[in-house]
């Protein structure tokens, strides 16, 4: 990799990145498939099988981590990503220079191997250098007083709603609802540090089976 003027990354959906000495932005590179990545197969959305908006997230913060920055401070998810059934989708995370307040603007693009050869805009945001605020939540009452369990199968119920989920999304025991919020227990994560995308994703979709379906 290094023979052709990359540095290779050692992360599972991206594979080199270079350096622009011009801008000092950063380009990200990498290749996802049904085949390299089983589990992709596990999130289908009405027929099509999806890349995850976390695994989006997750791009995004690699492409934070890399460039200094400590945070995201916007992330806009723009079009689906369709992993096709016998190719790969190529990847590419763009972070431009630096502006005058040490933020990045991101984005995240692909190009399937076996169609159009013109690249798709799926998600575009900012990266910051000082760690966000975020939104505090504070902490409630497990289950809350006056929430109702949402009874049967959550997975069986979103799968009627066009989002099939394999094993690898299926972490979710328990949905409650509390007028028109959600809340979803988690199984918890698989061990310390960063969690998984697909164990991000679970309490996030499961969260929405408190919205009618549309």
């Amino acid at each position: 990799m290094t023979g052709v003027g990359l540095e290779p990354s050692a992360h599972p959906l991206l594979g080199a990145e270079v350096e622009d000495p011009d801008t000092g932005g950063l380009v990200l590179t990498g290749r996802v498939s049904r085949s390299t990545h089983p589990w992709t197969g596990d999130h289908t959305v009405h027929g099509r099988v999806l890349l995850p908006g976390t695994a989006l997230l997750e791009l995004a913060l690699q492409a934070s981590d890399r460039t200094g920055c400590q945070s995201i401070e916007e992330l806009v998810l723009e079009t689906p990503l369709r992993i096709p059934q016998s190719t790969g989708v190529r990847l590419r995370v763009g972070v431009s220079a630096a502006d005058g307040t040490d933020r990045r603007t991101v984005t995240i693009w692909s190009r399937p191997e076996d169609e159009d050869p013109s690249w798709t805009r799926h998600a575009s945001g900012r990266l910051a250098p000082g760690v966000g605020a975020g939104h505090h939540t504070p902490e409630l009452p497990w289950p809350p007083g006056d929430a109702a369990r949402m009874p049967g199968d959550p997975y069986r119920e979103l799968a009627a709603r066009g989002y099939e989920y394999g094993p690898v999304f299926q972490g979710v025991r328990a949905v409650w609802t509390h007028g028109e919020a959600g809340r979803a227990r988690d199984q918890g994560s698989r061990g310390p540090g960063r969690r998984h995308h697909t164990e991000r994703h679970r309490p996030l979709r499961l969260a929405g089976l408190a919205c009618p379906p549309r």
